[in-house]
């Protein structure tokens, strides 16, 4: 009863060294053993029949699944890391803007602003780690 789950543990750790061998390939030889092992409990067989069956599992599903997976990888859309869509209300901390958890740097939308420690001050976007602030109305 053991050899079943070897072959599942062994197909879980084979299935994570797609992390360092890139390519979609090893993930569905070790699903292919996971698979030959949930079998085995049900249908016991030997550990050779379980490893044969493992491998013929892992290339049916790599022929028949890798490459609709890659499309979808590389179809996917691109979420840009340099743009935080945000806006709301802060509070200004010295040369900081404390906003959602984090500070940030600040800028004014309007050049003729200026603003004093402790204000509450409306964020209208946050781009490379600067907040762009307005005055918050009520604060005027």
């Amino acid at each position: 009863m053991n050899e079943p789950l070897a072959i599942i543990s062994a197909g879980i750790v084979i299935s994570a060294l797609e992390i360092f061998v890139p390519g979609m390939v090893v993930i569905w030889i070790g699903a292919g053993f996971i698979l030959a092992g949930l079998i085995a409990l049900f249908a016991p067989m030997g550990i050779w029949a379980m490893i044969a069956l493992g491998g013929v599992i892992g290339i049916v599903l790599m022929v028949a699944f890798r490459d609709i997976l890659l499309k979808a990888i590389q179809n996917a859309k691109e979420i840009p890391d340099n743009v935080i869509i945000h806006e709301g209300d802060g509070i200004l901390r010295g040369e900081r803007v404390h906003f959602s958890g984090t500070e940030f740097s600040y800028e004014s939308e309007e050049p003729q602003e200026t603003f004093n420690d402790g204000e509450k001050v409306h964020i209208v976007r946050i781009e490379n780690n600067t907040a762009y602030i307005r005055k918050k109305k009520g604060n005027q």
